[in-house]
Formats: structure tokens, sequence, C-alpha cells
């Protein structure tokens, strides 16, 4: 429990020191996918191609002068050529030390995806996964905390960002 803290501690003054202006603000998309029936096929994920390895989100960092719902849009558009329709903000997470890379705040969306996933140099291996299929403990950062979110939201739980509190 303690050397938990202590690692805990050493991310996020490692966090604080890279970044020491401001925090990185960031989005990422939860994008259902819907067959001609309406019935939902399965959500979006890609295969992050950068440290750390693992199952992501659509997104990325919003950049200065940029709306959220702009940045999400490209950064779809690049990363999976999917457009996005039905764009409304999920939650904000902002534990400091949620990524590794950085402090970064993440705007998640939830949008319906328009067209079929493609990969690209920035998201290997894009991909509709079934509900049923979503690959649990292969996620990067807090990306499982985040579907598990969507989960509850998704059976009417009431749902709301946790705050951590830090030392």
């Amino acid at each position: 429990m303690i050397r938990a803290f202590f690692i805990t501690y050493i991310l996020f003054l490692n966090a604080c020191v890279q970044s020491p202006d401001a925090p990185t603000l960031t989005t990422n998309a939860i994008i259902e996918v819907y067959n001609k029936e309406g019935d939902l096929n399965g959500l979006v994920l890609i295969d992050h191609n950068q440290y750390p390895w693992g199952k992501t989100l659509p997104g990325g960092k919003i950049e200065y002068g940029e709306k959220v719902e702009t940045a999400i849009r490209r950064l779809v558009k690049e990363q999976v050529n999917m457009e996005l329709a039905d764009i409304k903000q999920f939650h904000v997470y902002s534990y400091p030390i949620r990524d590794p890379n950085y402090h970064a705040i993440e705007i998640t969306v939830l949008a319906r995806g328009i067209g079929t996933p493609r990969s690209s140099r920035n998201a290997l291996n894009a991909a509709i996964v079934p509900l049923n299929d979503i690959p649990w403990g292969k996620f990067v950062q807090d990306k499982e905390r985040i579907l598990r979110d969507y989960f509850d939201y998704q059976k009417g739980k009431t749902t709301k960002v946790i705050w951590v509190p830090t030392i």
C-alpha cells in the first residue's frame, strides 16, 4: 500500500515536471456503429501506435483555437477515416496521472460513427468490436475505466467522474 502511494506520488511529480504550465487538453470518442436495422454493432477501437501499447479509443490533442467538436471530427477522420454524427459530451477525465506521458485533461464524447473504420499510421488495427468482445485488461491509460463508465451509462446507471484524491 505504501509502495503504491510512493509510486503514484513519483508519477504525479513526473507529470508535473513534464508540463509545468498547464495540462494538455485532449479528446477521444466512444464511437457507436449501428447496422441498417438500427441495432448496435459495436464500438470502434484501435491499437495505440506508441507507448503505452494496447487498445484505445480514437482521439488525441486539441489544437490551440480549435473547438472540441472540430478536434474530435478531425482526429477520427485522420485515424479511422469515419465521420461522426450525434456528438455529445460524455465525461471529462482529469486525474493528473491518468496518462503516463503528461498531465492530460480528456473530454470524452459519445457519437454515432458513419462508415467503416480503416487503420492508419496513427490508428493501428481499427475495428468495430461487438460489446460482448471488448478486450478487458488490454487498454492503455484509463480507457478501460472510460468504457466501464459507458457500460454503466448504457445500463441506465447514473455515472459521474470519480475524483481520486491525490496526496
